[in-house]
């Protein structure tokens, strides 16, 4: 039985080369011809923002990739929004990768703005809270110190006594 298995097997396999190429470790892709050079280039420097920016900047051919090309290299850079991306960025049956990849950056770039001020703007609040804290602390030992422990209740229910015991103390 065991020996049927393994002459069937043996028959039905067909003996094909395949030829498996490691893109990433690929130092020049000039010996391909067609757009999987321009694939293989993104696959290759996907990891390095720079030279990645520089490639689709100076080679024209990032400037008019066949959509299956585009979407191949989409995939397999995990580059997320170029799929997306891709209808902002079609010419005929033609896809600017260049123009794509310009527009996640600025995309990026806007919201990395909106969390940082927003970030900004959330500390700032803390920080003032804590000013606020401090400068209350310091109004109420002041007044303490001063003898008018009993004044220290109006603080909270008036606001123009407490901007007087502000200026008052110099706060």
């Amino acid at each position: 039985m065991k020996l049927l298995r393994y002459f069937w097997l043996h028959m039905n396999i067909c003996y094909a080369r395949i030829h498996v190429i490691e893109v990433r470790k690929l130092k020049d892709t000039s010996m391909f011809r067609t757009d999987i050079r321009q694939v293989f280039d993104l696959i290759r420097l996907s990891e390095s923002k720079e030279e990645l920016r520089d490639l689709v900047k100076n080679d024209p051919a990032y400037q008019q990739m066949e959509e299956d090309a585009y979407d191949l290299a989409a995939f397999y850079t995990k580059t997320e929004g170029l799929i997306e991306k891709k209808s902002y960025y079609m010419e005929g049956d033609k896809v600017n990768m260049c123009g794509a990849i310009e527009g996640l950056m600025e995309d990026a770039r806007v919201q990395g703005r909106a969390e940082g001020h927003a970030e900004g703007h959330a500390e700032g609040r803390a920080e003032g809270a804590k000013k606020k804290e401090h400068q209350l602390l310091a109004l109420i030992s002041a007044m303490n110190a001063d003898g008018k422990a009993g004044d220290i209740p109006r603080l909270s229910e008036d606001p123009e006594f407490y901007r007087a015991m502000l200026k008052k103390y110099s706060l």
